[in-house]
């Protein structure tokens, strides 16, 4: 996935090694990592909207990204805060 920074040009998000790993309890939580502009961070994301249907299933991941922990600091925080709230949504369709 490739995301472009308008100040430095064109960037990279690189998950290709990420093992994804599942707590149990009443929270269900995903951790894992993520690579932005060759810095590599933990991200433990909070699973909501878990859907398990027959032949389908959906859920969403959603965490806060700190961008000054992945080198995206040329903005000033009064334009774009330094907190990033990152949602993912996922969905699966059962082939045959």
């Amino acid at each position: 996935m490739a995301l472009t920074d308008r100040a430095t040009g064109t960037w990279t998000i690189d998950t290709s090694r990420t093992v994804i790993t599942a707590s149990g309890g009443s929270e269900q939580q995903v951790s894992g990592e993520v690579e932005i502009k060759g810095r590599t961070v933990p991200l433990v994301f909070t699973v909501s909207k878990l859907d398990v249907g027959e032949d389908s299933a959906s859920f969403e991941l959603e965490t806060t990204l700190d961008r000054f922990s992945v080198g995206v600091d040329k903005s000033p925080a009064f334009v774009i805060g330094r907190d990033i709230d990152v949602q993912v949504t996922v969905g699966a369709n059962k082939t045959s």
